[in-house]
Protein backbone atom coordinates (compact mmCIF):
# COMPACT_ATOMS: atom_id res chain seq x y z
CA UNK A 1 0.00 0.00 0.00
CA UNK A 2 2.82 2.35 0.56
CA UNK A 3 4.58 1.80 -2.32
CA UNK A 4 1.31 2.60 -4.43
CA UNK A 5 0.73 5.99 -2.07
CA UNK A 6 4.32 6.65 -3.15
CA UNK A 7 4.13 5.85 -6.94
CA UNK A 8 0.80 7.81 -7.19
CA UNK A 9 2.26 11.10 -5.24
CA UNK A 10 5.57 10.64 -7.60
CA UNK A 11 2.70 10.84 -10.32
CA UNK A 12 0.78 13.50 -9.05
CA UNK A 13 4.16 15.48 -8.44
CA UNK A 14 5.22 15.31 -12.37
CA UNK A 15 1.51 16.00 -14.04
CA UNK A 16 1.93 18.61 -11.71
CA UNK A 17 4.79 19.63 -12.65
CA UNK A 18 4.62 19.48 -16.36
CA UNK A 19 1.61 22.01 -15.72
CA UNK A 20 3.87 24.18 -14.02
CA UNK A 21 5.99 24.24 -16.74
CA UNK A 22 3.36 24.96 -19.39
CA UNK A 23 1.97 27.57 -17.50
CA UNK A 24 5.23 29.33 -16.93
CA UNK A 25 6.91 28.88 -20.47
CA UNK A 26 3.28 29.74 -22.29
CA UNK A 27 3.83 26.35 -24.00
CA UNK A 28 1.08 24.19 -24.52
CA UNK A 29 1.45 20.37 -22.78
CA UNK A 30 1.76 17.80 -25.70
CA UNK A 31 -1.84 17.06 -25.69
CA UNK A 32 -2.10 19.90 -28.36
CA UNK A 33 -0.92 17.42 -30.99
CA UNK A 34 -4.26 15.65 -30.56
CA UNK A 35 -6.22 17.96 -31.94
CA UNK A 36 -5.48 19.91 -35.04
CA UNK A 37 -6.57 23.21 -36.13
CA UNK A 38 -9.00 22.73 -38.99
CA UNK A 39 -11.96 24.28 -38.29
CA UNK A 40 -15.64 21.91 -37.86
CA UNK A 41 -17.00 21.70 -41.30
CA UNK A 42 -19.76 23.38 -40.04
CA UNK A 43 -18.51 26.24 -39.79
CA UNK A 44 -18.04 25.88 -43.86
CA UNK A 45 -21.81 25.48 -43.92
CA UNK A 46 -24.38 28.53 -44.55
CA UNK A 47 -26.44 27.78 -41.43
CA UNK A 48 -22.78 28.33 -39.54
CA UNK A 49 -24.33 30.99 -37.19
CA UNK A 50 -27.11 29.38 -36.44
CA UNK A 51 -27.20 29.20 -32.32
CA UNK A 52 -27.30 26.01 -31.23
CA UNK A 53 -28.51 25.00 -27.24
CA UNK A 54 -25.67 23.13 -26.16
CA UNK A 55 -22.70 23.44 -23.93
CA UNK A 56 -19.86 23.60 -26.48
CA UNK A 57 -20.72 26.84 -28.33
CA UNK A 58 -21.78 30.12 -27.76
CA UNK A 59 -23.21 32.92 -30.44
CA UNK A 60 -23.67 36.96 -30.61
CA UNK A 61 -25.69 38.18 -33.04
CA UNK A 62 -28.91 40.33 -33.05
CA UNK A 63 -31.49 39.19 -30.90
CA UNK A 64 -33.38 35.69 -31.72
CA UNK A 65 -36.72 34.85 -30.50
CA UNK A 66 -35.12 31.57 -29.31
CA UNK A 67 -33.86 33.21 -26.04
CA UNK A 68 -31.05 30.56 -26.07
CA UNK A 69 -29.24 30.17 -22.80
CA UNK A 70 -25.86 30.57 -25.10
CA UNK A 71 -26.66 33.33 -26.92
CA UNK A 72 -25.04 37.70 -26.24
CA UNK A 73 -27.36 40.08 -27.66
CA UNK A 74 -26.19 43.02 -29.82
CA UNK A 75 -27.41 45.56 -31.24
CA UNK A 76 -26.52 47.70 -34.70
CA UNK A 77 -23.47 49.90 -34.40
CA UNK A 78 -23.74 53.22 -36.12
CA UNK A 79 -20.24 52.36 -37.86
CA UNK A 80 -19.72 51.61 -41.52
CA UNK A 81 -19.44 47.53 -42.02
CA UNK A 82 -15.40 47.91 -43.03
CA UNK A 83 -14.76 50.02 -40.00
CA UNK A 84 -16.36 47.37 -37.47
CA UNK A 85 -14.78 44.93 -39.48
CA UNK A 86 -11.55 46.56 -38.95
CA UNK A 87 -12.24 47.21 -34.82
CA UNK A 88 -13.39 43.39 -34.05
CA UNK A 89 -10.63 42.49 -36.23
CA UNK A 90 -8.00 44.26 -34.58
CA UNK A 91 -9.46 42.93 -31.28
CA UNK A 92 -10.06 39.46 -32.22
CA UNK A 93 -6.34 39.10 -32.98
CA UNK A 94 -4.92 40.53 -29.60
CA UNK A 95 -6.06 37.14 -28.50
CA UNK A 96 -3.40 34.98 -27.22
CA UNK A 97 -2.55 31.30 -28.81
CA UNK A 98 -4.62 32.26 -31.91
CA UNK A 99 -4.49 31.30 -35.61
CA UNK A 100 -6.06 32.80 -38.17
CA UNK A 101 -7.77 30.26 -40.24
CA UNK A 102 -9.39 32.56 -43.04
CA UNK A 103 -9.38 36.12 -43.57
CA UNK A 104 -12.14 37.77 -45.76
CA UNK A 105 -12.39 41.46 -45.14
CA UNK A 106 -14.57 42.13 -48.43
CA UNK A 107 -16.88 39.77 -47.20
CA UNK A 108 -16.89 40.80 -43.63
CA UNK A 109 -15.84 36.89 -42.77
CA UNK A 110 -13.00 36.41 -40.57
CA UNK A 111 -12.22 32.45 -38.58
CA UNK A 112 -9.97 32.15 -35.80
CA UNK A 113 -8.42 28.84 -33.97
CA UNK A 114 -7.71 29.66 -30.53
CA UNK A 115 -5.32 27.22 -28.68
CA UNK A 116 -6.18 26.77 -24.85
CA UNK A 117 -3.11 27.61 -22.78
CA UNK A 118 -1.89 24.85 -21.42
CA UNK A 119 -3.91 21.63 -22.86
CA UNK A 120 -3.66 23.32 -25.86
CA UNK A 121 -7.44 22.23 -27.00
CA UNK A 122 -8.55 24.36 -30.20
CA UNK A 123 -11.89 26.26 -30.27
CA UNK A 124 -12.67 27.92 -33.43
CA UNK A 125 -14.21 31.54 -33.54
CA UNK A 126 -16.20 32.59 -36.81
CA UNK A 127 -16.98 36.92 -36.88
CA UNK A 128 -19.47 37.73 -39.92
CA UNK A 129 -19.77 41.68 -40.51
CA UNK A 130 -23.54 42.71 -42.34
CA UNK A 131 -23.96 45.69 -43.87
CA UNK A 132 -27.74 47.55 -41.90
CA UNK A 133 -26.87 50.57 -44.16
CA UNK A 134 -24.41 53.12 -45.29
CA UNK A 135 -23.60 54.26 -41.78
CA UNK A 136 -25.14 51.49 -39.43
CA UNK A 137 -23.73 47.66 -39.66
CA UNK A 138 -23.80 44.36 -36.91
CA UNK A 139 -22.28 41.10 -36.60
CA UNK A 140 -22.45 37.65 -35.65
CA UNK A 141 -20.10 35.44 -33.94
CA UNK A 142 -19.75 31.79 -33.24
CA UNK A 143 -17.36 30.09 -30.91
CA UNK A 144 -17.52 26.63 -30.87
CA UNK A 145 -15.09 23.77 -29.90
CA UNK A 146 -12.97 20.96 -30.97
CA UNK A 147 -15.45 18.31 -31.00
CA UNK A 148 -14.62 15.71 -28.47
CA UNK A 149 -12.74 18.45 -26.59
CA UNK A 150 -14.24 21.25 -24.34
CA UNK A 151 -13.51 23.54 -21.88
CA UNK A 152 -16.69 25.11 -19.65
CA UNK A 153 -17.96 28.57 -20.34
CA UNK A 154 -14.74 29.60 -21.83
CA UNK A 155 -16.47 30.41 -25.56
CA UNK A 156 -19.37 32.58 -24.44
CA UNK A 157 -16.94 34.77 -22.06
CA UNK A 158 -14.72 35.18 -25.17
CA UNK A 159 -17.26 36.44 -27.21
CA UNK A 160 -18.55 38.77 -23.54
CA UNK A 161 -14.92 40.01 -23.43
CA UNK A 162 -14.66 40.99 -27.16
CA UNK A 163 -17.77 42.56 -27.54
CA UNK A 164 -16.68 44.80 -24.06
CA UNK A 165 -13.80 45.61 -26.12
CA UNK A 166 -15.86 46.74 -29.00
CA UNK A 167 -17.49 48.61 -27.04
CA UNK A 168 -15.02 50.68 -25.62
CA UNK A 169 -13.32 51.36 -29.36
CA UNK A 170 -16.40 52.35 -30.62
CA UNK A 171 -16.84 54.66 -27.86
CA UNK A 172 -13.53 55.89 -28.39
CA UNK A 173 -13.91 56.26 -31.74
CA UNK A 174 -16.94 58.30 -31.12
CA UNK A 175 -15.43 60.88 -28.52
CA UNK A 176 -11.57 61.34 -30.21
CA UNK A 177 -13.25 63.55 -33.20
CA UNK A 178 -15.22 65.99 -30.89
CA UNK A 179 -11.78 65.96 -28.45
CA UNK A 180 -9.52 66.50 -31.11
CA UNK A 181 -11.67 69.24 -33.39
CA UNK A 182 -10.44 73.00 -33.02
CA UNK A 183 -12.50 75.03 -31.53
CA UNK A 184 -14.73 77.67 -33.69
CA UNK A 185 -12.44 80.77 -32.88
CA UNK A 186 -9.54 79.45 -33.32
CA UNK A 187 -8.34 79.36 -29.65
CA UNK A 188 -7.11 75.95 -28.96
CA UNK A 189 -9.55 73.22 -26.83
CA UNK A 190 -8.77 70.98 -24.19
CA UNK A 191 -8.39 69.82 -20.90
CA UNK A 192 -9.21 73.06 -18.39
CA UNK A 193 -10.23 75.16 -21.12
CA UNK A 194 -13.15 77.33 -20.79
Amino acid sequence: MNRLLGFLLTLALLALGAFGYATWSGTPLPTATLYTDEPPALLDDDDWWRPSNDLYSAYAGLPSSRGDRNQIDVRPYPVPPAQLYDMIRGIVLTTPHLRVLRDHPDSGRLDVAIRSPILGIPEFASVQVFRESDTSSSLRMVSRSQEGAWLPGSHYSRLEIWLAELERALRAAREAPADSAPAANGAVSGPGSP
